[in-house]
């Protein structure tokens, strides 16, 4: 437990755009889902009246 906290602080210690590019990259399908996630949620409350 102890290395995922030294871990994650680490990233928010050196949080830059490069750190959340490589970030991204290095998980593609976490990525995506959020992508779609950020997409979808918005589109499907929108609901015509």
């Amino acid at each position: 437990m102890q290395d995922v906290i030294v871990r994650i602080w680490d990233f928010f210690e050196d949080f830059n755009v490069g750190t959340v590019l490589r970030f991204l990259k290095d998980n593609l399908v976490g990525t995506i889902v959020l992508l779609s996630l950020l997409f979808w949620i918005p589109v499907s409350c929108s609901s015509p009246g």
